[in-house]
């Protein structure tokens, strides 16, 4: 059994779709759904007073693994830099940075 994985379909030939017997999608997360994961990733520091519109901007269109990472990434800023929370910058800034990261191949 082979099981693969990407965020990045449109990359793929379609000679290797044709490898697999079953392709399943997963969809990206709806604004509601990035909202919760960046609420769970944040749920061990304070977060409160984020603002949100900034946050769905900056989240959508990327994948559940991204918007993880980029939240813990404010996450560990914060408690590094020993800011007395995780701010609205910081995550907006995390989440472009993911953007970036896994839209430049170059």
């Amino acid at each position: 059994m082979i099981i693969a994985a990407t965020n990045h379909p449109k990359l793929l030939d379609r000679a290797v779709f044709r490898r697999f017997g079953i392709v399943i999608h997963y969809p990206l997360p709806t604004t509601e759904i990035a909202r919760d994961l960046i609420r769970s990733r944040l749920s061990s520091v304070n977060s409160r007073g984020i603002s949100w519109r900034p946050i769905d901007e900056a989240a959508g269109g990327l994948s559940h693994a991204e918007i993880t990472l980029a939240a813990e990434q404010a996450a560990k800023q914060a408690i590094l830099s020993k800011a007395p929370r995780v701010s609205t910058d910081a995550l907006v800034a995390a989440l472009e940075e993911r953007r970036h990261s896994t839209t430049d191949f170059g």
